[in-house]
């Protein structure tokens, strides 16, 4: 199961803004910025979950005002706290509303408790999502404007008769590399729509993204995870090469969308 590498999992366009002319009597206002929603996803994607246990302190020092850490959804470690990295090689996606073909991603996150404002009806996981892959400058430039940490980087993942290798390049955000194996492959049980959040940089914000998982044929095992000494994800698994619980195999997420900036205090 590998497939090219190609386009970043979306595009999007950035509303241009228009400034008054007419000169102000008073003091200046201002407004917070209008939200915007695109159209994203990735179809037939092979794909590697890694799950690290980390101390639920240290998670929660990178989580948004009145998040909690865990459950972790993916993880297969005996422990709620645990950092997720993934690592996607798709057919094909969404982006600016048109099909992408040859899709790489992946990310960093955690599985999350929101607070309530931020729960929505029908979804049965939540996530807050750090650093993530935009291989394409243009489109990875719009959302660093939007303040998302878009990276350039490269990702990897390979699913032979069991035998599991990843790996996922960030530019400025460190990386991973995988070796392990999973047991057979087994039908997801039924489709998971879930949510992710995302900080901002600058003002007090959010990226809120939905997706469904669905298709799914996931296989379960473990293996070691080699972290890039000194990134922020090393820092926090407390070494650089640690053991890892996995799931990989096949899937589809789609009917999806992400919206920023979500106003919430930092």
């Amino acid at each position: 199961m590998r497939y090219g590498r190609g386009l970043p999992i979306v595009a999007l366009l950035v509303a241009g803004c228009l400034s008054a002319s007419t000169p102000q009597t008073g003091p200046p206002t201002t407004s917070a910025p209008t939200s915007v929603t695109y159209p994203w996803g990735i179809t037939e994607c092979a794909f590697t979950i890694v799950s690290i246990p980390v101390p639920a302190d240290r998670l929660a020092s990178r989580l948004p005002a009145n998040f909690r850490v865990g459950p972790s959804t993916f993880s297969r470690v005996p422990s709620e706290a645990a950092l997720d990295l993934d690592v996607y090689d798709c057919k094909a996606g969404v982006g600016l509303n048109e099909t992408l073909s040859g899709v790489d991603y992946g990310s960093f996150y955690t599985g999350v408790t929101p607070p309530d404002e931020l729960r929505e009806d029908g979804y049965g996981a939540y996530f807050v999502k750090w650093d993530f892959l935009v291989p394409d400058a243009a489109r990875r430039n719009v959302f660093r404007a939007a303040g998302l940490p878009s990276h350039d980087g490269s990702a990897d993942v390979t699913v032979t008769q069991g035998v599991v290798t990843a790996s996922l390049e960030l530019a400025d955000a460190g990386g991973f590399r995988f070796t392990g194996t999973v047991g057979d492959l087994q039908p997801q049980a039924a489709p998971l729509p879930f949510m992710e959040y995302t900080p901002l940089a600058g003002p007090a914000s959010l990226a809120r993204w939905h997706a469904r998982l669905h298709d799914a044929r996931i296989g379960e095992g473990a293996g070691e995870v080699e972290l890039v000494p000194g990134s922020w994800v090393a820092d926090l698994a407390g070494s650089t090469r640690v053991p890892a619980t996995a799931i990989a195999g096949v899937w589809n997420l789609d009917e999806a969308d992400v919206t920023f900036p979500v106003p919430w205090p930092a």
